[in-house]
């Protein structure tokens, strides 16, 4: 009997160290993950932990923060209120996390009194400056949901969207909303996963992005552009020339830095392998960031290298015969102490919405726009474009399409299917910026102000080649013409826009931003 009850004891013994050692193990396997941002498979591992302890508070406060980081958010909730809840074992984060949770559901008030609460307890904690930042976006955001919305965004899904990153969308210059450019770190990249050094490791390494299109009449059908183009390194497209003949892309080590080509289509889309370095006044490789290229003579981007405000500013520069000017800041209107990047300017040069994660926005980076003033020849203060088409996450590059009504922006925002996701809006009314090429003509007379009030003529981009307006446009410069003969002092201005073509055989414009510099 002695026999067996120590037989027993050993094995139990051993079956009980075993488990010990099984279940340590996959928790450090756990905070490996968790450590290298791979918060899916950080979730698995805490998973097997939390059904073997779930009194492990350590487990569940990781998990809980994977599943936020995952946009699971009913089960992040369920799993840190719990630990919060837990007054005698509290651990000080979870009053963060527990915040940032209910910030990113837009419930404002809830998470300002828990960032409260967490300054209370934690003046100099680890998350304090950035919980005294989100508070100033809590206290924007309330002020946001009151406004009306100004459009509807919707997610686009698989095939477009996955679990990884996809982000950096670009409208077809030719074929507009049938087809969008993007850049995704999906599974199957040809870089694989590799190490900040871009050594190849499997198990904690990190995807390279890619570039792909996709076309979206009659089903949605994508494919990734040309191996040749896409390499084991970052490739990101960045946009077009206007007569969408030439295609820029940056290539780089890391997301943050790399060198900038160019690579020409013919006519049916399909490369030409004669990518080159574009000349270009910025200087990506040194942190220069998130250019956006205008009618090919002009080009804004992101710098914290040439000073400014503080934090990344935008600046522009413009190409004449002689090279490239020098860049200059866009001024306090649109530039803060904060990020200010990922610029995009409408067609009439008149507005210019960027990405900002100064305190006016509601968490993250959100969209503002700013409109020029030509009268005081500067920009206008920017204003956040409000909510829906802003989170309580990272909202970048914005573009929109040549009809005004369809934009398209990448988000990290808790409908996400995983990471950064692509979504696309409709606005309630058409953004004229985006399509009227004709102004006011204001005339100054003893001190007064005469505007002359003209129907608006909305001349849309079309495809190169297409000069000739429609017949609604003759019939609305029609009531022009006839508007003004009614008028002896009244006179009628045309911005006639020319392309020519240079000895590379490609159609430039003429017509300088010079409203904007």
């Amino acid at each position: 009997m002695k026999r067996f009850f120590l037989f027993f004891s050993l094995t139990f013994l051993f079956a009980t160290n075993g488990s010990s050692q099984t279940y340590r193990s996959t928790k450090e396997e756990g905070n490996d993950f968790f450590q290298d941002e791979y918060y899916e498979l950080a979730a698995d591992r805490y998973e097997e932990c939390h059904l073997q302890r779930p009194t492990d508070y350590d487990v569940s406060f990781n998990l809980g923060i994977s599943y936020l980081l995952l946009n699971r958010m009913r089960e992040a909730e369920e799993f840190l209120q719990p630990v919060y809840d837990n007054k005698r074992r509290q651990l000080p984060d979870v009053v963060y996390y527990l915040g940032y949770l209910h910030q990113r559901n837009l419930q404002f008030r809830k998470a300002a009194k828990l960032y409260k609460e967490y300054i209370a307890k934690n003046s100099k904690g680890e998350y304090a400056n950035y919980v005294k930042h989100h508070l100033q976006n809590c206290e924007y955001g309330i002020l946001q949901k009151n406004r009306a919305p100004i459009a509807v965004v919707e997610n686009l899904a698989e095939p477009i969207n996955s679990t990884r990153n996809d982000f950096h969308p670009i409208y077809s210059p030719n074929a507009q909303l049938d087809r969008i450019y993007f850049s995704s770190n999906r599974t199957g990249v040809l870089g694989g996963l590799r190490d900040k050094d871009g050594q190849v490791d499997h198990k904690h390494g990190h995807r390279k992005s890619d570039m792909f299109v996709v076309s979206r009449n009659p089903i949605p059908e994508l494919k990734r552009i040309s191996g040749l183009l896409n390499t084991s390194l970052d490739d990101e497209m960045i946009g077009f020339s206007y007569d969408g003949q030439r295609m820029y892309y940056k290539k780089g080590y890391t997301k943050y830095s790399g060198l900038l080509y160019e690579d020409e289509f013919t006519r049916t889309d399909r490369e030409r392998i004669t990518s080159r370095l574009v000349d270009v006044p910025f200087d990506l490789s040194k942190g220069d960031a998130t250019p956006f290229f205008f009618i090919d003579s002009v080009v804004f981007f992101a710098s914290r290298l040439l000073g400014g405000y503080g934090g990344y500013d935008i600046f522009a520069s413009t190409k004449t015969a002689d090279g490239w000017a020098e860049p200059i800041n866009l001024g306090e209107g649109i530039n803060s102490a904060y990020d200010d990047m990922y610029p995009f300017m409408t067609n009439n040069k008149q507005s210019l919405y960027f990405s900002s994660n100064r305190p006016s926005s509601i968490g993250g980076f959100d969209i503002f726009k700013s409109e020029y003033s030509s009268v005081h020849r500067r920009w206008n203060r920017a204003q956040n474009v409000g909510i829906p088409i802003n989170s309580a996450d990272d909202d970048l590059y914005f573009q929109m399409a040549d009809d005004g009504w369809h934009f398209i922006f990448s988000s990290n925002r808790k409908e996400s299917m995983g990471m950064h996701d692509i979504f696309e809006g409709t606005f309630f009314e058409q953004q004229v910026d985006q399509v009227v090429m004709a102004q006011v003509v204001e005339q100054e007379e003893d001190m007064d102000t005469t505007s002359i009030q003209s129907v608006s003529i909305l001349f849309q981009r079309y495809p190169v080649g297409a000069v000739i307006p429609s017949e609604k446009q003759f019939a609305e410069l029609q009531k022009l013409a006839e508007i003004v003969n009614q008028n002896e002092e009244a006179k009628l201005v045309l911005n006639i826009h020319m392309t020519t073509t240079n000895t590379r055989g490609f159609k430039e414009k003429l017509d300088p931003l010079s409203n904007v510099l």
